[in-house]
């Protein structure tokens, strides 16, 4: 077993316990298991809490039937969650326990941390430091997971893991840390060399307030211990000293590898129950109380910084870190934290020390600005601030209507004001406008009207006089013409107006103008109608003939008139007349294929209806128009999922059945399972998710299908024979994709941007655990994966169309697709060798790149013949493409 120093602290009522309850340490499972928890629960009953809880996390720990260690710590913090929830049922609200766990299993060379509820861990490797959680904010946003253990069923678990090295040291904290001091100063005295150093800065930071801290250091390298005095509560920090660095040992960064084809890792091997270390890597227990930490160093700063060191340090902290229900945070930081009341008087803590204040919603478990768990001596305080700010809070209420009513007259106001002096400038204009007018008019109209008055008066006399003696002559006419006797009235001619001043021309120019303005409007109307009339239909002008002319034709007449549409298409030579002349043949072609005698006929309209629609589209070299062979038809509304090439048989999903298909679709798919099924001795068949061809290899005898359930199950199908596989169970609810590769099964699981690889026994199953495949800077690589395939490369497809290429778990920068244009990509394809080309599908169209990502073609149904959308896409070679759509299952041939 790998040697470890650890170190703890808890220091309670100014003196350093040697005992701490809320610290536990257990040799199990291969390993060493520490075990730190942040409890709040009356003064009386803390210490007692405390041990119960840290008894529970080991013990379950211990007794956990889980392989590996992270299901492991999981179900020791579910443990103690519900070991809390049976207590709390029965005590009142100011008796109640929660708490925060803080885990940490080093098994060999893996650090395994787990965190629930208020939590903080430090890893520290020479002079880099990393912090989970990092930050607050981002924690706090996905659904409160600083909830403590013991508040609600449902928890949320952080887990990561780590590669340790030596004189690697993790020290986990209590997590109000941060209210002692500034970060930067914090991280001074954690990057010390020791956990003796680490833990005497961290008594000298905290001022010897309540505080609790393990810190374990991997492998330590042989160094001189510092003396550590007797303590006792410490009034002056010890003054600073700065001395050269001391020579350690340090772990170097193994050297790059060259990349090459995939290979099957080494499975890691079932860790053993390890021995006790013996007495001498054993720290010593710390001695009685003392008065100063006088004449060592405990602020030391280097010199030195090892640059390769702090590089690989960066890179093996860039591993996955999650929570209970999957959500990936890499960055993800924590919140306020817990802490035992130890006084009946609330503590005041320093402002400039206070940490950012916790949300509204978990007021009730935290103190003020500190960011630890109320206590029953905190209730009190706590009461009266949440009553003055409910005073507050009344009070802005009450006067909330009427500072927004007097906002709302000052708002008003402005804007009549505003209102009243444009209309009062308008008006101005306006008065100044109709003076300047008046005054032109009295300057240069009037005089000239003066003048022209008579001389208008008397020619509207004159026009008068005409029209009258017209009308009166016609009237005269017809009334000599009609029986009967009537005479005509007296009519004097000679009557002149008693003076020419114009008043005679403006009353007849008063019922003149509104009649010549209707005779004129009534003039365009009619032009209007007539232009309208004589102009062509409007589906004749663009090239479309009328449906209604073309009824009551039989179909050799609109066929031939469709022929001779298209030869006068071959001589013009304007594009314009060439569109609108094959768009007329289409209508015609269309109008006739109803009224086909047989299939020959109708078959020769729908080739040169073709023809047409393709001189119709624009010419584009990057785009070819295949017409696919449906093998099988799905009705309309069906839900296909997963599409697979085994040999000369296709498997497809669809509507939660699983169905064959010979490959030349000579018969009807044949459905072989339906999920919630009776299999006789294996169950019932589960909800069936992914589908896999595993041919025969070295550690296989047979080809099988391998069909993968939702629930973790594996059945292997060879000819009419179904059995469920020897396999390391994994609900896979939530993976993308699965793919095969010299008998090594892969999965694609985007929560852990992970591609978990199967190696087979000598038997051909599944029956270790599986290995992440990818390294760190390859699952920094995944965002939103969606598919994988593999030729000795691993492909993964993601959603916004980039395809990562990986070796040996690393992702190839050098490679990326060139053209294209991918938007929403649905699936990819790619078979061995590696110089092959690869596929990606869209919902309407099949992208092709070459080995070395370039673009090459694109292929489209023909304009009056669609696929349907595409869902899964299969490789039969490198010259025929299967398609699973909405409609069914099409093959497709490429050139």
């Amino acid at each position: 077993m790998t040697t470890t120093n650890a170190v703890k602290l808890s220091l309670m009522d100014g003196q350093r316990r040697q005992a701490p309850p809320e610290i536990g340490e257990r040799q199990t499972r291969g390993g060493t298991l520490y075990v730190m928890v942040e409890v709040s629960a009356p003064t009386d009953s803390w210490d007692q809490a405390s041990r119960e809880i840290v008894n529970k996390a080991l013990q379950t720990f211990a007794a956990s039937k889980a392989e590996q260690p992270p299901q492991a710590l999981q179900a020791a913090a579910e443990a103690v969650n519900q070991m809390l929830l049976t207590q709390n049922a029965d005590l009142p609200e100011s008796r109640r326990v929660w708490a925060g766990f803080n885990a940490i299993f080093i098994d060999g060379e893996a650090l395994h941390l787990a965190q629930s509820g208020p939590a903080l861990t430090y890893l520290v490797r020479g002079e880099s430091l990393t912090r989970f959680p990092k930050s607050f904010d981002e924690l706090k946003r996905k659904g409160d997971p600083l909830t403590p253990l013991g508040e609600q069923e449902k928890i949320r678990t952080r887990l990561a893991r780590f590669a340790l090295q030596p004189d690697d040291m993790v020290v986990m904290a209590a997590s109000h840390i941060t209210t002692f001091d500034q970060e930067s100063h914090i991280h001074d005295v954690i990057q010390r060399p020791t956990p003796n150093e680490v833990v005497e800065g961290l008594i000298v930071l905290t001022g010897q307030q309540d505080f609790t801290a393990c810190v374990v250091q991997f492998a330590p390298s042989t160094r001189p211990a510092i003396s550590v005095a007797p303590t006792k509560p410490m009034s002056e920090p010890p003054v600073r000293t700065v001395t050269a660095k001391p020579a350690r040992d340090t772990a170097k960064a193994p050297a790059k590898v060259e990349p090459q084809r995939e290979a099957p890792p080494t499975p890691p091997p079932t860790p053993k129950e390890a021995p006790v270390p013996p007495p001498s890597i054993v720290p010593p227990p710390m001695p009685e109380p003392i008065e100063t930490v006088a004449d060592e160093e405990i602020f030391e700063e280097w010199d030195e910084i090892d640059d390769e060191l702090d590089d690989e340090l960066d890179e093996l902290f860039e591993d996955e870190f999650w929570d209970e229900e999957g959500e990936a945070a890499p960055s993800s930081p924590i919140a306020a934290a817990v802490n035992r009341p130890t006084a009946e008087t609330p503590e005041e803590i320093p402002a400039s020390r206070s940490s950012p204040s916790p949300p509204r919603a978990l007021r009730e478990r935290f103190v003020g600005d500190s960011g630890r768990v109320a206590g029953p001596r905190d209730r009190q305080r706590m009461e009266a601030e949440a009553q003055r700010r409910a005073d507050e809070e009344e009070d802005a209420a009450l006067a909330a209507p009427n500072e927004a009513e007097a906002a709302n007259d000052i708002a008003w106001g402005d804007v009549l004001r505003r209102l009243g002096a444009a209309l009062i400038g308008v008006l101005a204009m306006l008065v100044a406008g109709v003076g300047a007018v008046v005054a032109w008019w009295r300057r240069a109209v009037a005089p000239q009207a003066q003048r022209m008055a008579p001389g208008l008066d008397r020619a509207t006399h004159g026009m008068n006089y005409v029209t009258q003696r017209s009308a009166h002559a016609v009237t005269d006419v017809m009334r000599s013409a009609l029986p009967g006797d009537r005479p005509a009235p007296k009519r004097d001619y000679r009557r002149r107006p008693d003076a020419y001043d114009g008043s005679l021309f403006l009353r007849t120019l008063a019922v003149l103008l509104p009649l010549l303005l209707l005779l004129l409007l009534l003039t365009l109307a009619w032009q209007r109608r007539d232009a309208i009339s004589d102009a062509p239909p409007p589906a004749q002008a663009n090239g479309v003939t009328d449906s209604s002319a073309l009824a009551g034709k039989d179909f050799q007449t609109l066929v031939d008139e469709a022929i001779a549409l298209i030869g006068q298409a071959n001589d013009a030579t304007d594009l314009n007349s060439q569109r609108s002349l094959l768009e007329q043949a289409n209508e015609r072609l269309t109008a006739a294929l109803p009224f086909a005698p047989d299939e020959v006929a109708q078959n020769e309209v729908m080739t040169m209806q073709r023809q047409i629609a393709d001189a119709l589209q624009p010419a584009d070299p990057n785009l070819q128009r295949l017409p696919a062979t449906t093998l099988a038809a799905l009705p309309e509304g069906s839900n296909p999922r997963e599409l697979l090439v085994a040999g000369s048989q296709l498997f497809f999903l669809n509507e939660g059945a699983l169905y064959r298909l010979p490959i030349d679709g000579t018969t009807a798919p044949d459905a072989l399972f339906n999920e919630g099924e009776a299999l006789s001795e294996l169950g019932t068949m589960g909800s069936m998710q992914f589908l896999t061809y595993m041919p025969a290899s070295a550690t296989r005898t047979i080809d099988a299908v391998l069909l993968q359930t939702a629930d973790g199950k594996l059945y292997e199908l060879t000819g009419e024979t179904i059995r469920q596989a020897t396999f390391w169970p994994v609900a896979t609810e939530g993976y993308r994709g699965t793919a095969n590769y010299e008998g090594n099964y892969y999965l694609l699981d985007p929560t852990s941007a992970q591609v978990w690889k199967y190696v087979p026994d000598s038997g051909g199953n599944y029956t270790t655990n599986p290995v992440g495949w990818l390294q760190p800077e390859g699952q920094a690589r995944l965002v939103d994966p969606i598919d994988i395939a593999i030729d000795g490369y691993i492909y993964v497809l993601e959603r916004s169309g980039q395809v990562n290429r990986f070796q040996l778990g690393a992702p190839q920068t050098d490679f990326t697709l060139n053209g294209g244009s991918l938007s929403a990509p649905v699936a990819l394809a790619k078979l061995p060798p590696e110089e092959s080309d690869l596929f990606v599908a869209e919902a309407n169209r099949i992208v092709r790149y070459g080995a070395d990502g370039n673009f090459k073609m694109a292929y489209e149904a023909p304009v009056d013949s669609r696929w349907g959308a595409i869902r899964d896409i299969a490789l039969d070679g490198s010259d025929t493409l299967f398609l699973l759509t909405e409609s069914g299952v099409q093959r497709l041939t490429l050139p």
